[in-house]
């Protein structure tokens, strides 16, 4: 069953959460410029976990530099995007799901079978009823048509090169579903091979937000 919190209660998650997403984003601030160091310090002051549009907030600059610099710490993570609970709202979750995708790629290519345990196991925690498994143990269909693509619609139409700030919630709209299908497995039509390649190029369209490396 979905969780229900109340008003004060999401304040205190997001008050218990957001510092240590803020702490993260700051130890890895020289993965962006200037410019995405504001766009970061905005998010973390305005994001919440009230609704889906706080909590994607939130964790866009996380999924900005997870992607970009594939840092071997975002396991500090896992231990407050464990304690964000399913409301029943998909959208809300999304980009908690792409926090643990993105850290499940990022160990799997670094050959941490070990680390990417946990994220896999915690990819379609709502499908299966806040539980800990195997990604595909309830809506196996569901998943493998993510894998494929399902969900992209117009975020891969992101401008090129993303320059603004609503440029770039665009293009980390395609990041996210791009990683959710990698973590998936990906398929035939999305394999791991170009789905790598469509994110290096999603962060050189953001190299406004994003410094060279």
């Amino acid at each position: 069953m979905p969780t229900k919190l109340a008003p004060k209660e999401w304040k205190a998650l997001t008050a218990e959460v957001a510092p240590v997403v803020e702490r993260w984003i700051n130890d890895h601030a020289d993965v962006l410029t200037p410019k995405g160091q504001k766009f970061a310090e905005r998010a973390v002051a305005k994001g919440n976990l009230a609704g889906d549009a706080g909590t994607r907030q939130l964790f866009e600059p996380v999924l900005l530099i997870a992607t970009a610099a594939e840092p071997l710490d975002i396991d500090r993570l896992f231990e407050v995007c464990d304690r964000i609970p399913f409301t029943g709202n998909y959208l809300q979750w999304e980009y908690v799901r792409a926090t643990f995708a993105a850290a499940y790629r990022i160990y799997r290519r670094a050959g941490d079978d070990a680390n990417a345990a946990h994220p896999w196991l915690m990819l379609s925690y709502p499908e299966n009823n806040e539980q800990r498994a195997d990604p595909f143990a309830t809506l196996p269909e569901v998943v493998r048509n993510r894998a494929n693509g399902s969900a992209l619609g117009h975020s891969t139409n992101y401008p090129r090169p993303a320059t603004t700030v609503p440029a770039l919630q665009h293009l980390l709209g395609a990041v996210r579903e791009w990683t959710i299908m990698w973590a998936y497995g990906s398929s035939d039509l999305w394999t791991r091979e170009k789905l790598d390649a469509s994110l290096t190029e999603a962060i050189s369209s953001a190299s406004s937000f994003v410094a060279a490396r």
